[in-house]
C-alpha cells in the first residue's frame, strides 16, 4: 500500500533513516533537530535514557523542503 499523503512519507522516511523505534519518532519535537551539528536528540529512549543519532543529508533536506511547503 503506498503512502500518498506526503507529510506521513516524511514521517515514516525520517523514522526509518534515523532508525528510531515509533514512540521515539512521535514524541520527535521541531528542537530536537539540530540541523547545524547534524545531529538528533532522542529523548526517552529505550529505558528511559536520551541520546542523539546522527541527520543524514538526505533526511535534512527532506525536512527543509516540507517545512517549506
Amino acid at each position: 500500500m503506498a503512502t500518498c499523503a506526503l507529510s506521513y512519507r516524511d514521517f515514516y522516511f525520517t523514522i526509518y533513516s534515523l532508525g528510531l523505534r515509533l514512540g521515539e519518532g512521535l514524541r520527535l519535537q521541531v528542537g530536537d533537530i539540530d540541523a547545524q551539528r547534524q545531529r538528533v536528540h532522542i529523548r526517552d529512549a529505550k529505558g528511559n535514557k536520551n541520546r542523539f543519532v546522527p541527520l543524514p543529508d538526505v533526511t535534512l533536506y527532506l525536512l527543509h523542503r516540507h517545512t517549506a511547503g
